[in-house]
């Protein structure tokens, strides 16, 4: 775990810090991406995988150093960071949905006091601000 931690560390500081052009080309790294957007690093510890997406991240919002603009692969990279963000948000916003279906059984089931209506369409609204 030690070593793991400690990789991860050294992964994060390059990454921030030398910004490596030819590192997203590395087959590893790939794999690595692979691996976080497809959930099967669910068996690295928390702080493993936090250290993993934070250097992944990085990789892929930070400016390659010394390159012009026109070379920095914007597009690429802004794909591969929206898939990398969904795939690390996927199970909170299944947990939106599967929050708000039942609340709308409720709300159809108790459709006829006005006063539980109510308390569901508030519950719904709160949960939504904090969903959002």
């Amino acid at each position: 775990e030690k070593l793991l931690l400690s990789a991860c560390h050294l992964l994060v500081s390059l990454v921030t810090t030398v910004r490596p052009v030819f590192l997203i080309s590395i087959p590893t790294v790939q794999k690595m991406f692979n691996r976080i957007t497809d959930s099967s690093a669910r068996r690295l510890s928390d702080k493993a995988q936090i250290l993993l997406c934070r250097s992944l991240s990085n990789t892929l919002l930070l400016p390659w150093p010394n390159l012009p603009e026109a070379e920095q692969q914007w597009a690429i990279r802004s794909t591969n960071h929206a898939s990398l963000i969904s795939a690390l948000t996927r199970d909170y916003r299944s947990l939106k949905s599967s929050a708000i279906m039942p609340q709308r059984k409720n709300q159809q089931d108790n459709s006829k006091s006005p006063q539980c209506s109510f308390l569901v369409v508030i519950n719904m609204e709160i949960l939504r601000t904090r969903v959002a």
